[in-house]
Formats: C-alpha cells, sequence, structure tokens
C-alpha cells in the first residue's frame, strides 16, 4: 500500500494566530464532538463572520475557501485526528430541504460535484471530496415515533443514542449502531450491522420503508416499493456511492425487550482459533436473539501469567435480547456449557444491562486518535480467521489497534436491496495509533492482514472496507452492482453526486 498524504498537524500552523491555533487544535482532536453538533458546534463566532454571501443563498451556513474559518471547518468535518486533504468547494450547512435544493442546482449550475456528510463517520472521509458542495446535514436531527404502526421518521444526523432515547419513551427500539455517537444517515446507507439486526430486520437497511431524498434534478420526493422503488433500492445498502440526499428516513422498529444479558469471555491469544470455531458452531444453533462478537486486544492490565508476553488477549462477548434472565440462559446454554477449556480462562456469565450502557461503554473506549482499518467476509469459520489472523497481531505496531471478528447471519433470504454481501463469517483489522510519523508502518500492518485473509474471502462491508483500495465493486453481488451503476447512470446521468471512493484517490 503506498503511503497517503495527511494533513499538517494543527500545531505546526505557525501562520495563524493563537486563537486560530487552538480551535485547529479543536478540529483535530475532538474526535466525536462534531458528529452531534454539526460545524457551528466548533466555532459559533467564527461561523457567523461575514462571507460573501451571493455564492449561495441559503438559511444555513456557507463556508467557502475564502473564508478564514474554512480550514477549521474542513478538518472537523472528520472524527478522526488523520485529516483528509481534499478541499471541498464550498461546505454548506443545511437547516431546511430548500437549502439542500438550492445547493444541488448551484453544483449543476457551477460544473461541481455534491458530497453528503451526515456525521462523518466514515473513517476514509468518503464525504470530503475535492472541487465539490459539500452538503453537512448536521441539522436534520428531527424525530417522531407511530407506536400504533411501530414506525419512526428520523433525520439522517440522529445519533444512535438519541434514536434509543426517544424510542424507549415508547417502548421500542431498533437496531442502532454499535457506537452510540454515530449518525443514522450513513450507518443505513451502508447496510446496517447495528444492535440485534439477526432478529430486527435482518440488516438495519432492510428496515428502511421509505426515504424523502433530494434528487440530481433537485426535486424532493418520496420513494418505496411503489413510488420511486429504484431510491428505496440503492438506499438499502448502496452506501456512500448512492445518487441523491436522504432528508427523511421511514423505518421500522421494534418491541423493546426489557432486558439484555451480557457474558464475556477472554483468553491468551493463542486459543483463539478454538476460540472462533466455539463462536461459528453454536452460532449455528443459537436464536436469533443473540449476538456474539469476538476481539483481539492488547490487554496492559492483564494479570501475570493470564496472556502471552506482550498482554494479547482473546475476548469473546455474548448478548441475549430478552424480557427475562431466564429466557437468556436458556438461550445461551449451549454456549455456556461449551466454552473452550483453558488454563487462564476468564468468565462473566449472565449479567444484566442494557443497549443504552454497552452504547456507553463502548463509547468510552474510543479516543482521539488515527485510524486505518478494512474488513472481509468469508464462508470460513471465525477460528480460520483468528488462525491466519493471530501471529499478525501479535505484532501490532499499536497496542491501540484491534481485531474484530464475528459470525455473520444464517438465514440469507433477505429483502431485494443493494446491500447483497453476506458471508458465515467477517473479520475487521483496525489500526489505531496517534503520532503521524507511525502512519506507513500501520498502513502497512492493515494491508498485510488483508492478504492474510484475502484467500478464503469473498467480499467485503462497504461501511468500514477501504475504499482507496478498490473495494466497492467487491462489496456487493455482481449482479447488484451492475444495477447500482445502472440506476446511477439513469437517475444522475451528469454525474453530479460523488461516487465511491476508489484506488485512484489520494487522501
Amino acid at each position: 500500500m503506498c503511503a497517503k498524504k495527511t494533513a499538517a498537524p494543527a500545531s505546526n500552523a505557525s501562520s495563524i494566530n493563537s486563537k486560530r491555533r487552538e480551535l485547529l487544535r479543536i478540529a483535530g482532536g475532538a474526535a466525536l464532538a462534531p458528529l452531534a453538533g454539526g460545524l457551528n458546534a466548533l466555532s459559533p463566532t467564527i461561523m457567523a463572520a461575514d462571507r460573501p454571501r451571493s455564492l449561495l443563498e441559503v438559511s444555513g451556513t456557507v463556508i467557502s475557501t475564502a473564508d478564514e474559518s474554512y480550514e477549521i471547518s474542513r478538518q472537523a468535518l472528520s472524527w478522526q485526528t488523520r485529516k483528509s486533504t481534499h478541499r471541498p468547494h464550498l461546505i454548506v450547512q443545511v437547516e431546511s430541504v430548500e437549502d439542500i435544493v438550492a445547493a444541488v442546482k448551484h453544483a449543476r449550475a457551477n460544473d461541481l460535484k455534491v458530497a453528503i456528510r451526515t456525521g462523518g463517520h466514515s473513517w476514509v472521509n468518503s464525504s470530503i471530496r475535492n472541487d465539490s458542495v459539500l452538503l453537512d446535514l448536521g441539522k436534520f436531527r428531527s424525530m417522531s415515533i407511530d407506536t400504533d404502526a411501530k414506525t419512526a421518521r428520523v433525520g439522517p444526523a440522529v445519533t444512535a443514542s438519541d434514536f434509543l432515547r426517544e424510542l424507549r419513551a415508547h417502548d421500542l427500539v431498533f437496531p442502532v449502531p454499535h457506537c452510540g455517537t454515530v449518525p443514522l444517515g450513513g450507518f443505513l446507507l451502508g447496510g446496517g450491522l447495528g444492535w440485534n439486526y439477526q432478529s430486527w430486520g435482518g440488516m438495519a437497511c432492510y428496515c428502511i420503508r421509505g426515504i424523502e431524498l433530494v434528487t440530481a434534478d433537485g426535486r424532493h420526493i418520496y420513494a418505496d416499493e411503489k413510488q420511486n422503488p429504484d431510491y428505496l433500492w440503492a438506499a438499502r445498502g448502496g452506501g456512500p456511492g448512492f445518487f441523491g440526499v436522504v432528508t427523511q428516513f421511514h423505518l421500522d422498529v421494534y418491541p423493546l425487550p426489557k432486558m439484555v444479558s451480557l457474558s464475556s469471555y477472554s483468553w491468551p491469544l493463542e486459543h483463539v482459533e478454538s476460540v472462533g470455531d466455539w463462536m461459528s458452531e453454536n452460532f449455528e444453533i443459537l436464536p436469533d436473539a443473540v449476538e456474539m462478537q469476538g476481539v483481539l486486544l492488547t490487554n496492559p492490565n492483564a494479570s501475570a501469567g493470564r496472556c502471552d508476553p506482550n498482554g494479547k488477549t482473546c475476548q469473546v462477548y455474548t448478548y441475549g435480547f430478552y424480557d427475562t434472565m431466564e429466557e437468556s440462559r436458556e438461550a445461551l446454554s449451549p454456549l455456556i456449557d461449551s466454552v473452550p477449556a483453558a488454563a487462564h480462562v476468564t468468565k462473566n456469565e449472565l449479567q444484566p444491562s442494557s443497549i443504552e450502557a454497552l452504547l456507553a461503554a463502548i463509547d468510552a473506549t474510543w479516543v482521539p486518535a488515527r485510524f486505518e482499518a478494512d474488513n472481509l467476509w468469508s464462508d470460513e469459520s471465525l477460528g480460520k480467521i483468528g488462525s491466519l489472523l493471530k501471529e499478525h497481531f501479535s505484532c501490532a505496531p499499536s497496542p491501540l489497534s484491534a481485531v474484530l471478528f464475528e459470525p455473520g447471519r444464517r438465514n440469507m433470504h433477505f429483502p431485494d436491496a443493494a446491500f447483497s454481501m453476506w458471508a458465515r463469517s467477517i473479520g475487521f483489522l483496525y489500526a489505531i495509533w496517534n503520532d503521524p510519523a507511525d502512519d506507513q508502518k500501520n498502513f502497512d500492518w492493515v494491508a498485510k492482514g488483508m492478504e492474510l485473509i484475502e484467500p478464503i474471502g469473498k467480499g467485503h462491508f462497504i461501511s468500514e472496507t477501504n475504499l482507496l483500495a478498490g473495494r466497492a465493486t467487491g462489496s456487493y453481488s455482481a449482479e447488484n452492482w451492475e444495477r447500482l451503476q445502472a440506476l446511477r447512470a439513469r437517475h444522475d446521468p451528469s454525474g453530479l453526486f460523488h461516487s465511491y471512493l476508489g484506488s485512484g484517490d489520494v487522501v
């Protein structure tokens, strides 16, 4: 993998005054804060500064390359501290559908492309593109719940935590992202491997019953299975290549289980193959309301003798989404009764929890850092993935890095939708580090890990794969990829909306 160019650290920006240095530091370090508040959360004073409004007349905020606040705002678009070097022509924090329509028409009239940001969760910064009109939908956070119909209407910038809070008031739930700060827009368009997705829709994107969107020709329309069905089909998994601006999602929601049981296990890294096989074998017989996740971590706090000398551990978490602990215990009993024996295994089984508590615990582990990631679907067992990555993980250049592995859904009968890549197992590599001087060794670590598991691969998960390595095509079935391209050509013939990042892009 070639070295990627990165933005200079804010502390080196000697040409700006001390106040701007501090704002740039915030833009580089507040990894998750921009997700919730949009660009105005960064600096209301600077955002309100005078600017050439004639560029684009909207009620929201327009930031051009000529604005003093441009570089601060551009860097704040990314949640991680490794910033994109792409430079949008305009950053538009839209406040209404009319703003979006005006911005789309402005882009068409000025031979610019349109990019859409609903929260900035994409680690490859899919929405930050050169010479584009970037629409920041951070203020599209409306929610309404129909308890009788068990449906919801949500704006694309609504976060997992906010949506859960609203739903809980009505004893309802949704397969939200595993991180509470992640907005629903990009998550749903990318497929949505959410909490308990197996029993709530199959994938979060399959819960989309309709969308409101602005099209490439500037119309605001509604799409479902009867009206404008092409758009609904593409929105169910089309990812960052979707050819429209979704302003509202109409979703199916589900009865809230009264509790979630959490069981956790930990082994020394050497046991990863048997642990992975144990997960895969049990997943074949466990009910849909049981979720499993495995992860390889460096645990510096592990007791002496429990892990390898470098503190590498293999951990598994299982969750039961039921009304009572007795139901969870019965559902999980095959797993509990067959835990792989090892001299240093630890168990903490059937602890009462909630999705909100799980989100809070996960969010607490994410700190500002530099990220590189990739993933692979495989029809092999999780044990096979673990065996191929065990030694590679033991030499990860950063102790913050991790490998995540989990089973895929058993039921392969899904709605007709763009999302179409599926297999028995999936593995994710996450390089996480802080020093820009370590960029290349971490890029290389992820790339080498992908080489090791590529022979057993089937495809990629579009939301978290390395699009810069040309992964978009392999994230869909051949038939669905062709259909996506045909629909794009039909509904956006001039290519107004940016398609997927590719191997020719440098971020």
